[in-house]
């Protein structure tokens, strides 16, 4: 469960806008994510790395996922900017580098959807590998490698589950690089079923593209693959898992 300080990014997250619904729904939980994670760059929602934003394909992408948003959330294009990046605007991380504190924000719902999904496994967040998989080495990890979720059915891991808001061109290695770990020392255990998913906010066609191309792993998910549609990135990435329709899995588990 989430501790103390990240119990407020679900407060966040179940008293956010959604349109003609008392609180967050499966169907809509992508707007509240959203709205607590969703930052501003130059003027626009930062769908893809800063710096890409000022002019060109991705800033133009961008105003399109604008919107997009305004449209889903039935208010003013110009009303968006003001009701996301809740997280952010909270005191306990006013003024803060954004990136790890948006990392747990977003394990921490993503970890909230699975445990209301129906589903009777345990989700335990930041799990240590070690301890389940005793024995692994990952590669450039931490002495105390974490599992960002791990799902714990009956009494033995199911599903490793990594969360990342974003996937830095120079970081998919280590995501790919894991899972044949994990895989492999699920199988010497005898964890049976066992799979590895990815769980994403990332926009750019080649990350998750080689993503995709990762036989080991057994699916990627983004929050929003509509989104992805509305700023015409699809073709490859056409196998990329809406995070309604995992949920709706997982609870089967």
């Amino acid at each position: 469960m989430p501790g103390v300080i990240y119990a407020e990014v679900l407060k966040l997250f179940k008293n956010a806008y959604y349109p003609n619904s008392a609180g967050p729904t499966r169907a809509n939980a992508w707007l509240g994510i959203y709205e607590v994670l969703l930052t501003y760059e130059h003027g626009v929602p930062q769908v893809f790395d800063k710096d890409d934003l000022k002019e060109g394909a991705w800033r133009r992408r961008a105003e399109v996922f604008e919107q997009y948003l305004a449209k889903n959330l039935g208010i003013p294009r110009q009303n968006v900017a003001g009701l996301v990046g809740q997280m952010m605007q909270h005191p306990l991380w006013t003024g803060k580098q954004i990136n790890n504190p948006r990392g747990h924000g977003f394990r921490t719902i993503v970890a909230h959807l699975m445990r209301t999904s129906g589903s009777s496994c345990a989700f335990e967040e930041e799990a240590h590998a070690r301890k389940w998989f005793p024995g692994i080495r990952l590669p450039a990890a931490s002495k105390d490698p974490r599992v960002d979720i791990l799902v714990i059915c009956g009494d033995q891991p199911r599903a490793v589950i990594s969360c990342k808001w974003t996937v830095r061109h120079d970081r998919v290695a280590e995501i790919t690089n894991e899972c044949p770990v994990y895989k492999a020392a699920a199988n010497r255990l005898r964890y049976k079923p066992f799979e590895h998913f990815v769980v994403t906010n990332e926009n750019s066609p080649a990350r998750l593209a080689k993503m995709l191309d990762d036989d080991c792993l057994d699916g990627l998910v983004h929050v929003h693959t509509d989104a992805l549609q509305a700023m015409d990135i699809n073709g490859r990435t056409a196998k990329v898992i809406d995070l309604a329709d995992f949920i709706k899995l997982v609870a089967k588990w």
